[in-house]
């Protein structure tokens, strides 16, 4: 289902650029009006990255909520790892909002240091659930073997 649907938006986004590239299309002159103009185009990403980042914090709400209510989850620190990558993620999409119009040398370094705090964040995380991963599921083949010696004897 997930590859019909990437399919799809694959297509649809090259039917885009393919008639972006028509030659009904102006070349060249930025200061056409239109849609296909790069402040329209500009302003949608604009409000994308805008979008996307307040996507990205109403997430962690909802994860945070469900540790909160929910007394039984093993692993706590891989959720959290998780709701802090993705609070890093939405803030690099609120920085880059401000990216689109002249800015300064403190936004470009705020910028960067979201950008590779995210990166090492997302590493960790990775690396961490690559490890819970492989030690649940030795957990799961004892607890099957143990439960096979208890059922046999």
């Amino acid at each position: 289902m997930s590859k019909g649907i990437a399919t799809m938006i694959l297509i649809l986004c090259l039917l885009v650029l393919v008639t972006a590239e028509d030659d009904e299309f102006p070349r060249g002159n930025c200061d056409e009006e239109g849609f296909w103009s790069i402040e329209s185009i500009m302003q949608c990403q604009l409000v994308s990255d805008f979008r996307i980042a307040v996507a990205y914090f109403s997430i962690p709400l909802e994860l945070v909520y469900f540790i909160i209510s929910c007394t039984n989850i093993p692993f706590k620190w891989v959720m959290a790892q998780f709701i802090a990558f993705i609070v890093l993620c939405g803030m690099t999409h609120l920085l880059n909002g401000w990216t689109y119009a002249p800015h300064t040398l403190q936004m470009m370094l705020a910028y960067l240091f979201f950008k590779i705090l995210t990166t090492l964040v997302s590493q960790l995380h990775c690396n961490y659930s690559h490890n819970f991963d492989t030690s649940s599921s030795s957990v799961k083949g004892k607890k099957a073997l143990l439960e096979e010696e208890s059922l046999g004897a």
